[in-house]
């Protein structure tokens, strides 16, 4: 069932005013996308990557795509990140699928198992297939 301490946390970061623009997010029909700008996700590009995304799902919905295309080195915390996400999504009954990750990004995530827990597409399209 929902998780509700997880929105909670995603509430209260949102209420502190996170400036979105470092996460770009838009509508494409039911889905949501979003696009990582930082080429790497370490501990700070987590923290910030999480409350925004977390922002992006309250107010948009919780199918979203995330365009790893800038993305060019992902530490633990980036990891612990899409685990977040991807329980927020799922405690509103929505989907995680990531495109575009460079073939490192995709064998670490592959390595840490975290493809079980959400697509990994090639393209856009596909992605958006998985979450819909």
């Amino acid at each position: 069932g929902p998780c509700p301490e997880l929105l909670a946390g995603c509430v209260a970061r949102g209420a502190a005013g996170v400036e979105t623009q470092y996460l770009p997010a838009k509508l494409v029909g039911p889905v949501v996308q979003i696009t990582v700008t930082a080429e790497t996700l370490g501990e700070k590009e987590a923290k910030r990557f999480v409350a925004e995304a977390c922002e992006v799902i309250e107010a948009m919905g919780p199918r979203v795509i995330v365009d790893f295309g800038q993305v060019r080195m992902i530490a633990s915390a980036g990891l612990g990140a899409l685990v977040e996400i991807h329980r927020t999504c799922a405690a509103n009954n929505g989907k995680v699928a990531i495109y575009n990750a460079s073939p490192n990004i995709v064998s670490g995530l592959k390595l840490t198992r975290l493809n079980r827990l959400f697509k990994i597409a090639k393209s856009e399209a596909a992605a958006a297939k998985a979450v819909a």
